[in-house]
């Protein structure tokens, strides 16, 4: 609640007697071009100088403390113990739209079983303290809405404490803007003879009804339009004494018009704003306009500014630091630099705990990134940043090392040196704390990796003619590499269009010459790619589709053995064996699988298959490995800018094969559309769109898991092949289709993780309180990162992850 001083009569001017009883801050109050607003029992409704000046009452100035730059936060215990109650933002901190973020559950029975008092506040005001609390109970966390008679209590200035066991008395409570409206027009005693006119949603109906005040509009002005003829007045309830705007998803402009008219004409009316966020998370898949859009109309409609009660207005503090915390430190001893503010927002959250003196966290996980954070523009600091809260499970005590983020999805992690144990590493971070958006975004990866996986070998097959190509495979590979570079050239420009503020423009020269310097390591992978595909064409001479897909299964034993060598990635002694009988599995489906007679080489079929099958299976395998290692090792380079690389070098290499190619065949395949069909176009575009997906899969998920997705290809390749050329689906086939899929249900397995690992590491997963398996241990699962969480660790002196993957 407001102190006396704000509750009487407030002046222009900063008052240096007018402070907060708790936070000791000097602060600007409740202001007004006149002596009087609505105020305490001797006070009246006199708000002419409303009238008279356009420029409203502000409650949104403030006077914050000097702050040095953040720091990442590096020693989660250290914080822990230094602070008895949690301020917890909820959009952005606690959930995105209406999905949990990764380990909030967990962090906060942690916190509970260490004694913390957890407050949360949100200035989403679409919601009321009982539904933000059925929320709650609904993504399975408990909490409680601050009660009428805890508010009862504090109006009574403390005359009586409820004891800690009272019903009256929770530790945990939602605080929503939708209430502090409410208790705003509480606290200046708003006369019960006036109305509210509401732009805003349930939440804000709901609180008004509580706190026994009457109202009008909200959602059912939602369909209301104006007819617009001469001579029409818009009529409006002159007994109107407050316009409350918050977040509407049913914004129109019959509201505005209605509350403009209620603001500029009715005496005295109050302009009051719940918050002025400029974006939500209504869904957790992108951002969206938020409650300040709404508030704009008004301002720019009436040239006033409104009373901002939410987050981090002088008012919400307040109603924190004199009512609750002070019974808190009434009770418990409590002090300032005891209390934590958590959020992801630096203009409210941030600026909201800075204001009341207490300590700072900014959470990567919503509306602000790192590149924002560490902006010059900026001039808000934390006193610590992480990328969400779940790192409370996670980070020990460690030297502190630089953190960077990743271009496109805007995570973050801690950088040393470069190496194979430091991919490895960083991705194994990544593993730990994949958002549900980047869930999504794996398991749209596995399914479209096994659609065009599966359709390449049969659109190979169907470009032969009498066993052989009537086109140069070479020009094939050359066309897959110029439509590659060409989509990458379009998702650079259109990510281009979405860069945030503070953020380097992916369009400026210096950005793609550092870029460019920074990534000469993908002419490795291209190289090998680019003998790749042509070595994919010659394969099709010794196999029918089914059998050169079952082949290519064998890249990924070979892989795990080159992630072993160069990348130092550990796997347990249950995921080899998964692999061994992956190899079981192909071998079973490779009986009396081979054609008979010569090849063109006048080699024994069987003799140049094999051969063909160590080449075909170690070329990709190095190339897949040093492209992630490549990808991976430049996490603040953008996908785009590497697909770019990648791809350029790639179209280069394959250009020179043509050029080779003419120097023994003439210069007649310089004509790269010789011999092409329907069905080579097809094959490029698929090649192409393969390759796209296959960069977002090494940079953002794992190689392994790559290849092993593509095996599920196999049985629709095995069908399709059946049913297009006649090839046999023989018991061998089947047999070995199952082998392999127990091959990849045990290597993803839970229980395959590497045993006796350090309890002490940062990238050590951390278990539910009841010690409860993954819920989810299907294939999808897995692709999404829910049960990989074990297949990567650290050994005893790797303290902490180095990329931001």
């Amino acid at each position: 609640m407001l102190s006396k001083a704000v509750a009487s009569a407030v002046s222009v001017t900063l008052n240096p007697k007018t402070t907060s009883k708790f936070f000791g801050l000097k602060r600007v109050s409740f202001v007004s071009s006149d002596s009087l607003v609505f105020g305490g029992k001797n006070s009246s409704f006199n708000a002419d100088g409303l009238k008279k000046s356009r420029s409203c009452s502000r409650m949104d100035i403030f006077v914050t403390k000097a702050s040095a730059s953040a720091q990442p936060l590096k020693n989660a215990d250290e914080l822990i113990d230094s602070v008895e109650t949690f301020i917890f933002d909820c959009d952005g901190v606690i959930w995105k739209g209406d999905k949990l973020i990764d380990g909030v559950p967990e962090t906060l029975d942690m916190l509970r079983s260490k004694g913390k008092r957890l407050v949360f506040v949100t200035n989403n005001s679409t919601k009321s303290r009982k539904q933000y609390g059925k929320k709650f109970e609904t993504l399975g966390l408990t909490v409680t809405e601050v009660k009428e008679s805890f508010l009862s209590i504090v109006c009574l200035k403390f005359h009586q404490i409820p004891s800690p066991n009272s019903s009256e008395f929770s530790q945990e409570e939602i605080f929503a803007s939708s209430f502090a409206a409410a208790a705003y027009l509480k606290s200046i005693d708003f006369p019960k003879d006036k109305k509210v006119y509401v732009v805003g949603e349930d939440g804000i109906l709901k609180e008004l009804e509580l706190a026994g005040f009457q109202y009008l509009g909200g959602p059912e002005d939602g369909g209301k339009k104006i007819e617009l003829k001469p001579g029409f007045l818009m009529e409006h309830d002159k007994d109107v004494g407050a316009v409350v705007v918050g977040f509407d998803r049913y914004f129109n402009y019959y509201k505005v018009q209605y509350g403009t008219l209620c603001i500029r004409e009715n005496p005295g009316c109050l302009f009051i704003a719940t918050n002025r966020d400029a974006v939500t998370h209504l869904t957790d898949a992108q951002e969206w306009a938020g409650g300040g859009s709404m508030v704009g109309a008004f301002v720019g409609s009436t040239q006033r500014e409104p009373l901002v009660v939410g987050k981090p207005s002088t008012f919400m503090m307040d109603y924190l630091a004199n009512n609750l915390m002070d019974l808190i430190n009434n009770r418990f001893g409590i002090q300032k630099s005891q209390i934590c503010m958590v959020g992801d927002r630096l203009d409210t959250d941030i600026l909201f705990g800075q204001n009341g003196g207490c300590k700072t966290l900014l959470v990567l996980s919503g509306v602000t990134s790192l590149s924002m954070l560490q902006s010059p523009n900026n001039s808000i600091q934390p006193d610590f940043y992480t990328n969400k809260i779940s790192d409370f499970l996670s980070l020990k005590a460690a030297a502190l090392v630089p953190m960077i983020e990743c271009s496109v999805c805007h995570s973050t992690l801690e950088l040393e040196t470069v190496g194979g144990k430091t991919v490895s590493r960083a991705y194994d971070r990544h593993r730990h704390q994949v958002s549900s958006k980047t869930r999504f975004l794996n398991v749209a990866l596995v399914v479209g990796d096994c659609i065009l996986v599966g359709l390449q070998p049969i659109l190979v097959y169907t470009t032969k003619v009498d066993g052989g190509f009537k086109f140069s495979p070479v020009s094939v590979n050359f066309l897959t590499e110029a439509v590659k570079v060409f989509l990458a050239i379009v998702m650079l420009l259109l990510q281009a269009r979405h860069k945030k503020v503070g953020e380097k423009s992916l369009l400026s020269f210096s950005t793609i010459a550092q870029a460019a310097r920074n990534n000469v390591l993908l002419a490795v992978p291209a190289f090998l790619y680019a003998i790749n595909n042509y070595l994919k064409f010659i394969m099709q001479l010794y196999f029918n589709p089914a059998t050169v897909k079952m082949l290519s299964n064998l890249k990924v034993f070979v892989i795990a053995l080159l992630l072993k060598i160069i990348m130092k990635r550990r796997f347990s002694i249950i995921q080899w064996e998964a692999l061994a009988l992956l190899l079981i599995g192909i071998s079973v489906n490779q009986l009396r699988s081979l054609p008979e007679g010569t090849s063109a080489l006048g080699l024994p079929v069987a003799t140049g298959a094999y051969l063909y099958t160590l080449i075909f299976v170690t070329v990709p395998s190095l190339a897949s490995v040093f492209n992630e290692y490549a990808l991976k090792s430049q996490y603040d380079t953008s996908i785009y800018h590497q697909n770019l690389f990648l791809y350029g070098y790639g179209a280069i290499f394959n250009f020179l094969g043509i050029v080779i190619t003419a120097m023994f065949k003439g210069p007649s395949s310089f004509d790269i559309l010789q011999g092409h069909s329907k069905a080579t176009m097809l094959l490029i575009c698929n090649n192409a769109a393969q390759g796209i997906l296959s960069s977002f899969f090494f940079k953002y998920a794992d190689t392994i898991l790559k290849k092993y997705s593509s095996t599920v290809a196999t049985i629709f390749t095995g069908l399709a092949s059946a049913a297009l050329f006649g090839h046999t689906l023989t018991m061998n086939f089947i047999l070995g289709i199952s082998i392999v899929f127990i091959s990849m249900h045990q290597f993803f397995s839970p229980l395959s993780k590497v045993k006796d690992e350090p309890k002490n590491i940062s990238l050590e997963s951390v278990d539910s309180p009841k010690n409860k398996r993954s819920k989810d241990t299907s294939f999808i699962g897995m692709a999404a990162g829910a049960n990989e969480d074990a297949s990567h660790r650290a050994v005893n002196e790797e303290k902490a992850p180095l990329l931001p993957i």
